[in-house]
């Protein structure tokens, strides 16, 4: 925070304890009016505005100032968490955790629909077939749970037949890779990229007719959303147009 964002409620200090020692009625308007405002700032900000005085503290920990700042937060976010915690100072906390979980759950995986393309660095027959270069609606897929498959949402779209491709959520280990593809009986390699020996999360391997596709791994967006994302193709619970590589390409695509 800047030098006049100190003196700015260094005065507000004083004036809370100078209109309590008064026994003022504008008190209570005036607290209001300070909730308000530390509703607009940010969670290290109101910690340490409730240093500031014993007035302060009161006004910037109580429910009301953090249910706006949880308010703010989540605001055009697309999978905003269940409020967790007795009080919105938690629930602030455990959205912000949320919010940088890169463990997508199955509960999750399942409950999506999602948006699915490939990749122009892959085949240019599997491209010229995508339908967002297109400028149409992607195709959109879900991972059924009690069939352990594919589902196409969009039968129509989709140039292959796909209701018998299998998948597995696992937490990533390069380590464990050939103890799942042996258990899975898979027949093939899985790509190996330099992406696997970094990546820290969850990540899912789908096959179809025995032959494994490059691994899925899960990312957050910055909109609270998931990708899925291989060197071949990508799964989006978020619109795919919104993505800044979609973007790029259909781009470079309108200026050809």
């Amino acid at each position: 925070m800047t030098a006049p964002f100190y003196l700015e409620k260094s005065s507000a200090a004083r004036l809370l304890e100078d209109a309590k020692a008064r026994g003022l009625p504008s008190l209570g308007s005036l607290v209001q009016l300070t909730q308000k405002i530390l509703g607009f700032l940010r969670q290290n900000e109101i910690i340490n505005v409730s240093k500031v005085s014993r007035g302060l503290y009161v006004t910037s920990t109580s429910d009301r100032v953090w249910h706006e700042s949880w308010k703010r937060l989540v605001k055009g976010k697309v999978h905003v968490p269940d409020p967790e915690g007795n009080t919105w100072k938690q629930r602030y906390v455990h959205a912000v955790k949320e919010s940088k979980r890169n463990e997508i759950t199955l509960s999750e995986l399942i409950s999506l629909e999602w948006e699915f393309c490939y990749k122009r660095s892959i085949h240019a027959e599997l491209v010229s077939m995508e339908p967002i270069f297109k400028n149409e609606s992607p195709r959109r897929r879900k991972f059924d749970y009690d069939s352990g498959t594919l589902v196409p949402l969009t039968p129509e779209k989709e140039p292959y037949e796909i209701r018998s491709w299998q998948w597995i959520l696992f937490n990533f280990d390069p380590a464990a890779l050939n103890e799942i593809v042996s258990h899975i009986k898979i027949f093939g390699d899985i790509e190996n990229s330099n992406q696997q020996t970094c990546f820290s999360g969850t990540a899912v391997i789908y096959w179809g007719h025995n032959t494994p596709f490059p691994i899925l791994f899960a990312k957050r967006t910055p909109e609270w959303g998931w990708t899925l994302e291989s060197s071949a193709c990508i799964f989006s619970s978020i619109p795919l147009v919104r993505l800044e590589w979609i973007k790029s390409m259909k781009s470079k695509k309108s200026r050809q």
